[in-house]
């Protein structure tokens, strides 16, 4: 069954994907954080309808968006990598849980003994790397920031009547302070 099918199905819908997926296409620089109907507005198309915000939006495509991609970029690749790791553990447990079944059933077979015991051992170290790997602490804080960063976006937008010629700067700190800084700073 092709993956766009099977993700059709609920239940697969956000099955993580094993193999890297490439970018989607389109240019990303060129569309903007606002969504029509799930589909980027494109820059040129906004400030064509939006003459009066235009400056505003092309300095946010210049400050905002390049940062906002790179942590939602990061937050779905580990949102993808927690999801694997879960996926295994729940393989990896239906797998010992399974041979364990087989062993109290053929209680003379010394096999599934051995198997329950590589399929616990394989488990609890794909358990110990996931700890390690931090993916989901990672996940969470990236998102955290890309969501910060949407909405500097979306407050710098709505202050647009306010043009003070410090504005800049302060988009700048604010936006960099999100990206890099410690996230209980920048709230």
């Amino acid at each position: 069954m092709p993956t766009n099918r099977l993700r059709r199905i609920a239940m697969f819908a956000r099955f993580p994907r094993f193999m890297p997926r490439a970018d989607p296409a389109g240019d990303p620089v060129a569309t903007l954080l606002v969504d029509e109907e799930d589909e980027p507005v494109a820059l040129s198309r906004a400030c064509g309808e939006f003459p009066a915000l235009s400056d505003a939006l092309a300095e946010l495509q210049d400050v905002v968006v390049p940062l906002y991609r790179e942590c939602d970029a990061q937050a779905l690749l580990e949102q993808n990598r927690h999801r694997r790791q879960q996926v295994l553990l729940i393989g990896g447990g239906l797998m010992t849980t399974t041979f364990g079944l087989i062993q109290a059933v053929l209680v003379g077979q010394v096999w599934p003994g051995i198997a329950v015991a590589s399929f616990g051992a394989a488990t609890a170290a794909v358990a110990s790397v996931g700890r390690q790997s931090a993916a989901l602490d990672g996940y969470l804080t990236n998102r955290l920031r890309a969501e910060q960063l949407r909405s500097v976006y979306f407050h710098y937008l709505s202050l647009e009547a306010d043009r003070h010629p410090s504005r800049h700067a302060e988009l700048r700190e604010q936006v960099t302070a999100i990206r890099y800084g410690d996230l209980g700073a920048a709230r």
